[in-house]
């Protein structure tokens, strides 16, 4: 009986593992996505020192780059190799592109926009480009935390009309890279990134790269 049991009980895992794979429809390399005619630009090992920093940074307020910042801490981090890798790819992708505006998004929270875009505007300031990074997320952004900076005086303030533009951007402590945090929480964040001042804020932010 208990090998019957045995037998069985291991065929029932089997089982609900194969069902279950068979219903994942999520991406688990980067095949899945080359295979919808989407480019794969690089791939991003979790690195357990970013761990490490961020339940520090949750604990410590106002750490410096060189404590938050992994580009900083650890710029031979694996992490931080495949965001140079990045960097060149997106070099090379970007030539022919009417401006040098940079979008990094995701489909939930937590899975690293934060991490990539300080770390990748970092790398990029190392090759003595000037960065400005731009916290965009006004619900539950938390770019400051790389910088060892506040949330406050950012870009919420300035879409309502609080604060200019020169007045939210903000240095790192990183050469080359300076910081436009989230701002206050406003009841509509939506609403603030259809508004007028959004668009000159990006129309400013392209005659500056450019």
């Amino acid at each position: 009986m208990i090998a019957i049991a045995t037998f069985l009980g291991g065929a029932l895992s089997v089982c609900v593992a194969l069902i279950t794979a068979a219903f994942n429809r999520g991406v688990e390399n980067p095949d899945d996505v080359e295979a919808i005619g989407l480019p794969v630009y690089a791939s991003l090992p979790l690195s357990d020192l970013q761990m490490q920093i961020e339940k520090k940074a949750k604990k410590q307020r106002g750490l410096s780059p060189k404590e938050a910042l992994l580009a900083e801490a650890n710029p031979a981090d694996l992490s931080i190799e495949a965001l140079r890798s990045l960097r060149t790819s997106l070099h090379f992708a970007m030539m022919e592109a009417k401006n040098k505006i940079l979008m990094i998004s995701g489909p939930s929270p937590g899975i690293g926009k934060s991490f990539v875009s300080a770390n990748l505007a970092a790398v990029i300031a190392k090759t003595g480009q000037k960065v400005l990074v731009v916290d965009a997320d006004m619900r539950k952004g938390y770019m400051q935390r790389h910088f060892g900076l506040n949330w406050d005086n950012g870009l919420s303030d300035m879409l309502s009309g609080q604060q200019e533009i020169s007045d939210v951007v903000k240095p790192s402590g990183v050469e080359n890279l300076d910081v436009v945090t989230r701002g206050k929480i406003p009841p509509n964040p939506a609403e603030l990134l259809m508004h007028p001042r959004f668009k000159a804020f990006v129309d400013w932010l392209r005659k500056i790269t450019t």
